[in-house]
């Protein structure tokens, strides 16, 4: 699935990633149950790396439109940078998790669910953080900055991104699924 919105808005940018978050989550947990720990991190470690370039990208160029500007918003960017520690933070210990289980035999059944537990909690996060922005981040910015000055966000957020490149949802679903067939 590509990311390539026209004329370089950057909701469209972002919010294209939510919908690759939240299909690589799923597929992460897919992973888990069946207990095949390092196509597990690698989905990670793709969703991972995509994650903090977004991050990066509303960091450097949204939120300082957010401080900058007197709207009135339901919630001050401070709260979005403290999700994205949080998120990061999470998710790097769950990464570690995962990882040390594909070094060895893998996970039994219960740690397994343990993982997907853990999994989940992060990818709950991830919804709630992105709901916030899609109800309250990215309108604010649509309905107060001028098209024009909404072009050149995009265009430096599209310079940011292109940093992590949207990972491949697909080819990562063939990974599992061949890893599954060949244990069968």
């Amino acid at each position: 699935m590509r990311n390539t919105p026209r004329n370089n808005d950057p909701v469209r940018w972002l919010s294209g990633d939510h919908a690759v978050f939240e299909e690589l989550l799923w597929l992460h947990q897919e992973a888990l149950l069946e207990r095949r720990c390092a196509v597990a991190v690698e989905i990670w470690d793709a969703w991972f790396e995509r994650l903090r370039a977004h991050a990066r990208a509303e960091e450097a160029w949204l939120l300082p439109c957010l401080e900058s500007a007197d709207w009135e918003t339901p919630w001050p960017a401070r709260v979005y940078r403290a999700e994205h520690a949080r998120l990061q933070q999470l998710a790097g210990a769950h990464r570690a998790a995962v990882a040390e289980h594909a070094a060895g035999n893998g996970p039994g059944r219960r740690e397994a669910l343990g993982l997907i537990a853990a999994a989940r909690r992060v990818a709950d996060m991830s919804a709630h953080h992105e709901q916030r922005e899609e109800e309250g981040l990215f309108p604010l910015l649509e309905a107060n900055l001028p098209a024009k000055a909404l072009q050149a966000l995009g265009e430096s957020v599209a310079a940011e991104l292109s940093a992590a490149p949207l990972p491949a949802v697909a080819a990562l679903r063939g990974r599992l699924d061949s890893a599954v067939a060949a244990s069968a």
